[in-house]
């Protein structure tokens, strides 16, 4: 196939692939998705969370992209569209968990067995 080997030129070419192997902008990609999305929870729609939705989209139109729950809070997180937190009833419910809890008592080695 080829005689001889340049790195130089196997840079160039890696490069210029490397180019073209990410989806360049997924709003696009998902665009009835997030057109409906914003439609439903800008109304005021009863849905209780955002992968109700992602649910609902994949069952009723199977022949759409449709991004992945997390995909679409992290959209969301990062203003990205034009939904905000608020607008979503369950996240702003939802208690996180906090971190650093302390231990209830003492270690075993400390304990007077």
């Amino acid at each position: 196939m080829y005689e001889h080997y340049y790195a130089d030129t196997a840079q160039i070419y890696y490069e210029k692939r490397r180019k073209n192997c990410y989806q360049r902008n997924p709003l696009k990609h998902y665009a009835v998705f997030l057109r409906m999305l914003s439609r439903r929870f800008k109304a005021k729609f009863d849905a209780t969370s955002i992968d109700e939705f992602v649910g609902e989209f994949k069952r009723t139109m199977p022949g759409y992209p449709c991004p992945s729950t997390p995909t679409v809070y992290r959209y969301i997180d990062q203003g990205l569209l034009d939904i905000s937190n608020i607008d979503l009833p369950m996240k702003l419910k939802r208690r996180r968990n906090k971190r650093h809890h302390s231990h209830g008592g003492h270690a075993l080695h400390k304990k007077h067995l």
